[in-house]
């Protein structure tokens, strides 16, 4: 992975670490970093309650919405976790998926979401180009909203991501790039 994405990895690794201090119910978090498909398609369908997604967003592909690494070795379509949910009858289990990746909050994105989640999710993608800069940003704001040390059970999702969106756009003065939908399973 490149040093962009490990210095925004390991920031929001940090900043999790960090609320967790002080949570009444200590926040549980794995980080895979890995080049390996197998590997990435069975890290999006573990038990979660966040999955958070850092890769490049594409939906020009024909294979449909993709992640990418930074160094273009490894792609991973949604289509193929598709067909892996399909297989293993597995599909993403959090209540809050983040795609992490320029314009992922586009209507091809969010019906390919619709496709592999087994539940109702909070999803949260972008509506245009973004970089490590907005990504961590954004990050740091949603998960101190998520999160709250004085909440007992903490916030609302899609609330927490309205709140990191009004901090974002007040603290950076320009609109938020993020939106949080709320996602049904497909037939």
């Amino acid at each position: 992975m490149d040093a962009d994405f490990d210095t925004s990895m390991s920031y929001v690794q940090s900043m999790l670490r960090n609320i967790s201090v002080d949570h009444r119910h200590p926040i549980g978090v794995d980080f895979v970093r890995c080049g390996d498909v197998d590997t990435v398609g069975m890290a999006l369908t573990a038990d979660a309650d966040v999955l958070h997604v850092m890769a490049h967003g594409s939906s020009t592909s024909a294979a449909g919405p993709t992640f990418s690494s930074s160094d273009g070795r490894v792609d991973f379509s949604l289509e193929q976790l598709r067909q892996q949910v399909a297989m293993l009858s597995r599909g993403v289990r959090a209540s809050v998926v983040i795609a992490d990746g320029c314009r992922t909050a586009s209507p091809r994105w969010l019906r390919a979401f619709s496709d592999v989640i087994e539940g109702p999710a909070t999803y949260i993608g972008t509506t245009v180009d973004v970089g490590w800069h907005e990504i961590t940003v954004f990050g740091a704001l949603f998960y101190g909203a998520l999160f709250r040390p004085d909440l007992r059970e903490g916030s609302d999702p899609e609330n927490a991501a309205d709140k990191a969106g009004a901090a974002y756009a007040s603290l950076l003065g320009r609109r938020c790039p993020y939106r949080a939908h709320t996602l049904e399973p497909s037939s």
